[in-house]
């Protein structure tokens, strides 16, 4: 009896060995997990959500970015970490690395991670070339510019060369379907606006929030001579015979109150400057009606193009309305600055941006017959 009970408890032992070691194997416990590598400093400058993150939330974040660059399903990581943590580390790659066009914004989580299961879109390389030729060209254009001028420049493409589409194509929430494609949401040109950035070295972040109108809202946070400001090219693009304005170019926080950002997934930078506003830096500030007549009468000498006025505060911005919209003084301004289009039907369009005391002017000169 007692030879039986001693084989039953011998061959329950091994069961247990037996079980317990594949439970083990499977559990990836036996597994040898990479080392932590981190990202090289000379291509951290514009990965601002790379820099706001600790030592071991790097390391995922260079396994995982060194992973979706082969577009490897499984990724393993460095180490184990919570779903939490992952997320916030996912999203940021999917928001701040636009090169991933092709990385869903689904994912696969738990409560805890150390192999990542990665999600993607159906691509190309033809499209990854596609992208990146996109970028080639802008950046060739602009690389004798100084900073303001070369965002000046990406700001001005984007309007001219996409067209917002709010949602029902493939593609537009990232800067693929922005630079070629041509179709963007807010996300899409938030993005492709970062990913030249990135080929010009000038830091940039995708910043997600809300609008005034409680709207799911993307546009971009840059970093120009030591400052921070905000850039919504989005809401910049008209889509109409304006084409494209500059309300939301450069701005400090006060100008986009009408922006709330999620600071709990990526850094926000506070933004105070006004140095390289678009309108300061344009000579387009209004403060007195003096300015508006001096301003006025030199751009009208050249009326291709939009005229863009920011004024110092809502009385003066409707003194200028008063004086040069509804009594018609634009038109006397215009015949003494540009008398060669008096021969002409004249006509002048006026879009207002009243939140932000900015009222743009386009005229439009058709041959009289």
């Amino acid at each position: 009896m007692k030879r039986i009970i001693s084989l039953i408890l011998a061959l329950t032992a091994c069961l247990f060995v037996i079980f317990g070691f594949m439970y083990v194997r499977r559990s990836g416990l036996l597994k040898a997990y990479p080392d932590a590598i981190y990202m090289p400093e000379d291509i951290t400058q514009t990965r601002i959500a790379y820099m706001s993150l600790g030592e071991r939330e790097k390391a995922v974040y260079t396994a995982l970015y060194n992973g979706i660059s082969r577009q490897s399903e499984y990724i393993e990581l460095p180490f184990e970490i919570d779903g939490d943590t992952y997320e916030k580390i996912y999203f940021n790659i999917e928001k701040q690395e636009p090169e991933f066009f092709y990385l869903a914004s689904d994912f696969y989580s738990a409560e805890k991670i150390r192999t990542a299961q990665i999600i993607y879109r159906d691509t190309s390389d033809d499209m990854k070339s596609a992208l990146e030729s996109s970028r080639i060209r802008i950046v060739e254009n602009i690389k004798d510019c100084d900073d303001y001028e070369k965002l000046l420049y990406i700001h001005d493409y984007l309007t001219e060369n996409c067209k917002y589409i709010e949602s029902g194509v493939e593609n537009i929430d990232n800067a693929y379907g922005c630079l070629v494609d041509k179709n963007a949401n807010c996300e899409g040109y938030a993005k492709a606006f970062k990913y030249i950035c990135d080929g010009l070295n000038i830091p940039c972040a995708v910043t997600v929030g809300n609008s005034f109108d409680g709207r799911n809202h993307a546009w971009n946070q840059v970093q120009l001579d030591g400052e921070w400001y905000n850039v919504d090219v989005t809401w910049d693009d008209c889509d109409d015979e304006f084409v494209g304005v500059h309300t939301y170019f450069l701005c400090d926080d006060k100008d986009f109150a009408s922006h709330y950002p999620d600071s709990e997934l990526m850094p926000v930078f506070e933004c105070t400057s006004y140095n390289r506003n678009y309108y300061v830096k344009s000579n387009c500030f209004v403060r007195t009606q003096n300015d508006a007549e001096r301003i006025l009468a030199e751009r009208l000498k050249d009326i291709s193009g939009n005229i863009e006025l920011k004024f110092s505060d809502n009385y003066t911005y409707n003194e200028f309305k008063n004086v040069y919209i509804t009594n018609q003084r634009i038109f006397d301004i215009l015949s003494e600055s540009n008398p060669d289009v008096l021969n002409n039907q004249i006509s002048c369009f006026m879009k207002e941006f009243e939140g932000n005391c900015i009222i743009a002017l386009r005229i439009k000169c058709t041959e009289s017959t």
